[in-house]
């Protein structure tokens, strides 16, 4: 509708071209990992068919994400149990104390809430590997093609965004981002 000039972050998905202009991309977006306990029994191969993986698996998952073709048929059909949760933080203690047999997030997402509310005793109990072999794709800011200055925004956007990763500023960002700085709500356990 044009209210606002822009948003981020979205993946470029057909039809949004038709509304929006996109800027250079922003983020790379890591994959899904399951986090999983080291001595529990679940395992992953992500070069292998996750089907036969899945059979009889309990996995904690966010309520309202896409985790992906073959994870959303796999819990569609019963191959795999899912426990949709609103709250991260639940879907890790449920994971903890073994009530499901792995989670399912980005890395940028879990690592706040374990390094938040989360002794290291409990964090060293779990680990993760990589869902997919994939790689990873990209976000970008969306500006929306009504605004009258979109253009303008787009090209000052890019140059912007170029001149952080000239200097160095954009990675350290990106770190940054993956340690959980940018949280909202959370607080160090101490």
């Amino acid at each position: 509708k044009g209210v606002v000039d822009a948003t981020l972050p979205w993946a470029q998905r057909a039809g949004r071209e038709e509304h929006f202009l996109f800027s250079e991309p922003v983020i790379a977006v890591e994959g899904e990992y399951f986090y999983y306990l080291k001595d529990g029994s679940f395992q992953w191969d992500a070069g292998t068919s996750p089907h036969s993986q899945w059979q009889g698996k309990t996995i904690a998952a966010t309520i309202g994400h896409n985790y992906g073709a073959e994870f959303q048929q796999a819990e569609k059909s019963g191959l795999i149990k899912t426990e949709r949760l609103s709250d991260l933080k639940q879907g890790l203690q449920m994971l903890i104390f073994g009530r499901v047999d792995a989670l399912i997030s980005k890395r940028h997402v879990v690592t706040p809430y374990l390094n938040s509310y989360f002794s290291s005793e409990q964090r060293t109990k779990l680990t993760s590997v990589p869902v997919s072999q994939k790689p990873p794709s990209f976000d970008y800011l969306l500006i929306s093609k009504r605004g009258k200055h979109a253009d303008y925004f787009l090209q000052k956007f890019n140059r912007g965004l170029e001149k952080l990763k000239a200097s160095g500023d954009y990675q350290r960002l990106m770190v940054d981002l993956a340690n959980g700085m940018y949280s909202k709500n959370m607080h160090a356990v101490k």
